[in-house]
């Protein structure tokens, strides 16, 4: 099992946070949430047998090597799910049996909710969708195989992501956890998590 964080480069994350962030405070709340990931997704590395960073930023891969993560410079260039895909077929070269999709901006993630995620993914096919707060996004997504659908991140990508695995049979599990439920991405969920944050 392969764990995969996608990020975009630090100067054009996060641009809905621009009306109440300077450019360089998100660089640094990107750099931050990223971080934190890492670090746990290392805590949890008895479970995983690695962690892919795919990002087009010198820097993350940078940040990538000193959290013990494996490096991906991004080579599509057509956004996140081409990067996604990309680095699921790495993680194939790698024999992963199964992989964890991990975004870098769930400032609660913690390593029991990984489990949770984990512990509940079914024998293949088999696919778990963690949504966000507002039932909408994909907070979190393991599948087994590794390409048993394709990544359809974006608005609306609970529902996507749900729908593909029904159309492939696969079984489905939807894990409603606090603590991956909350993504930042508009003031809004910024403000949420002011007290993790700061």
């Amino acid at each position: 099992m392969w764990a995969i964080v996608p990020v975009k480069p630090l100067s054009l994350a996060k641009s809905r946070l621009a009306q109440v962030l300077s450019d360089a405070a998100r660089e640094a709340l990107v750099r931050q949430m990223l971080e934190h990931t890492l670090q746990i997704l290392r805590e949890y590395r008895p479970s995983l047998d690695g962690t892919l960073v795919v990002t087009s930023d010198p820097r993350v891969l940078s940040l990538a090597v000193r959290h013990a993560a494996v490096p991906l410079a991004e080579t599509g260039g057509d956004g996140l799910n081409a990067a996604l895909a990309q680095a699921i077929g790495e993680a194939g070269r790698r024999h992963a049996q199964g992989i964890l999709v991990v975004p870098a901006d769930l400032p609660m993630l913690s390593a029991i909710a990984l489990r949770e995620v984990l512990d509940q993914l079914p024998r293949a096919p088999g696919v778990v969708l963690v949504p966000d707060r507002r039932d909408e996004g994909t907070n979190a997504l393991a599948l087994r195989p590794c390409d048993v659908i394709e990544p359809a991140f974006g608005a609306g990508s609970f529902h996507r992501h749900w729908a593909a695995a029904r159309k492939r049979n696969a079984h489905i599990v939807i894990v409603r956890n606090a603590e991956l439920a909350l993504d930042v991405d508009t003031p809004e969920d910024l403000e949420q998590a002011r007290h993790i944050l700061s």
